[in-house]
């Protein structure tokens, strides 16, 4: 049995996020106890809606550094130098491979939020009856949130193995000097 073990913890983190995904520690709020609340509603539309905006705008920058339309020359990192600054130098000095990854995963997050929304409007407009936060199609089953995070987590990796190969073209945020 040693053997299943890490099935077993896995399983249990899966179960974790299932209840979480399915509001069930929300006794007592009115607007979330049922799934026909708005309060889940308003909560799973907006964190899809910026979701889809911030991968939108990420989208179109990262589109316009792959262009060449939008270019940063090397500059030294002084003291006066903010935080965003640096940041943004960090993103648009990246390497094709990274930015390529940047690009899909961004495409990737889109569709995936295009796609639970359009659950939820589609169901809505034609079975308007039977419209719930479950609509949106978020809490399909362990399967589906397994393979949800098995996504993030590949991403995850292979950006950071991109990072540590030398990803990042002299990232001040990351240097060590």
């Amino acid at each position: 049995m040693p053997h299943f073990r890490p099935l077993m913890l896995l399983a249990n983190r899966l179960s974790s996020i299932q209840s979480i995904l399915s509001f069930e520690r929300w006794e007592g709020y009115h607007h979330f106890e049922d799934e026909k609340g708005i309060g889940r509603v308003a909560i799973l539309s907006t964190f899809l809606g910026m979701n889809l905006g911030a991968n939108a705008v990420l989208f179109l920058l990262f589109k316009l550094v792959q262009l060449g339309l939008i270019i940063i020359p090397p500059t030294e990192t002084t003291s006066s130098s903010t935080t965003i600054q640096s940041l943004l130098h960090c993103f648009l000095s990246i390497e094709s491979n990274t930015l390529q990854l940047a690009l899909q995963w961004t495409v990737y997050s889109i569709f995936l939020c295009l796609f639970h929304l359009g659950e939820y409007f589609s169901t809505c407009i034609y079975n308007p009856s039977v419209t719930t936060s479950d609509s949106f199609m978020i809490n399909q089953s362990k399967a589906y949130t397994a393979a949800a995070l098995y996504t993030y987590l590949h991403v995850v990796a292979c950006d950071l193995q991109q990072l540590y190969k030398g990803g990042i073209v002299q990232c001040s945020l990351f240097s060590t000097s």
